[in-house]
């Protein structure tokens, strides 16, 4: 198996992405990393995706998240 070049987060865990903003979430996605000063392995999707398709990215990353309390997957 190929590890990626930089350590990858799990876009699960409630904890992990309550700390970022959708709009956070928006600028990392549609400029990419070194934007928002994060990693240049995260390419700006902004290129192919239109700012309806990234709204979209979003909100299915948010339904990924699990509270590490109830471990049941999605935000409520």
């Amino acid at each position: 198996m190929v590890r990626p070049p930089v350590p990858v987060p799990d876009l699960t865990v409630s904890e992990f992405m309550s700390r970022f903003s959708n709009r956070e979430l928006f600028k990392v996605i549609k400029y990419g990393g070194t934007r928002k000063g994060k990693s240049r392995f995260m390419p700006p999707a902004g290129r192919w995706l239109s700012d309806e398709d990234i709204q979209d990215v979003i909100t299915y990353v948010r339904s990924l998240e699990r509270s590490s309390s109830d471990g049941k997957s999605g935000k409520k």
